[in-house]
């Protein structure tokens, strides 16, 4: 659905697409898997692959674990945002005994989470069918930090692999993320950097480093201009970009 702006510009809060498992936490392993490109390793449930991107979260109901698992998001501030906020992912239910997967809010800092949507048995019909898109009214969380939480049981055999894709925290915020980094005209020590402004802003602050790098831990750079070329890089490596919109505030 999306978000209704008075003030402000729709932002995404949290926006992941699950190409691995990064900043979640919980009961990976064993019960829930931060899996792709391909398919689940059962051939009658499960999806064929991620609905974006290369890879997705996956809940294997054959491996050994418990009968429940729980991934949790990382932090999700909403302190700053107004008007509305809406929490939306990508969900694929095939199998002959597809469990229940709920999800929750903690405002506690993950130990306590209220239920705010439950699914239980397929919603597919086949593997190859797509993904269905989720979306969850979070307005009444305005003004706080949160994490969100999603529990799986599984059923009663190893037809209940359930997956999910694409997690998103939309709201309304005065300095709004921006959206759409890419990088060209790349040469052995140099990249320019371009993006799409998340409103009127004309000043950012660059984070860079070697692919992989933990964010916070980058170089950092405050940049006035859009595209930006950026120097001074090792030839032959890899590097991650973040770019965060400065409001003046």
């Amino acid at each position: 659905q999306g978000v209704t702006c008075t003030t402000g510009n729709p932002s995404f809060v949290l926006d992941d697409d699950l190409e691995s498992q990064g900043g979640w936490t919980g009961d990976f392993g064993t019960d829930w898997i931060a899996g792709g490109p391909g398919g689940t390793p059962s051939s009658v449930t499960g999806p064929l692959g991620p609905h974006s991107g290369s890879g997705y979260f996956f809940y294997e109901a054959s491996t050994g674990g418990s009968p429940t698992g729980t991934i949790v998001s990382p932090v999700v501030d909403l302190t700053n945002s107004s008007g509305s906020a809406e929490l939306s992912f990508f969900l694929h239910s095939v199998g002959t005994s597809i469990g229940t997967l709920d999800v929750g809010v903690s405002t506690d800092g993950g130990i306590t989470f209220n239920n705010v949507f439950s699914w239980s048995g397929a919603y597919q019909s086949a593997q190859a069918d797509p993904y269905v898109p989720v979306a969850i009214d979070l307005t009444s969380y305005l003004g706080q930090s949160i994490y969100v939480g999603f529990t799986y049981t599984k059923g009663s055999s190893f037809t209940g692999d359930i997956a999910i894709d694409l997690v998103r925290v939309e709201s309304c915020a005065s300095c709004a993320a921006p959206t759409a980094l890419t990088a060209s005209n790349i040469t052995p020590n140099s990249a320019d950097l371009a993006w799409t402004a998340g409103g009127t802003e004309t000043a950012w602050n660059l984070e860079y480093g070697p692919a992989g790098f933990a964010q916070g831990s980058g170089t950092v750079v405050a940049v006035t201009t859009n595209p930006y070329s950026l120097t001074g890089l090792t030839s032959s490596t890899g590097y991650d970009f973040y770019i965060q919109a400065d409001c003046g505030t």
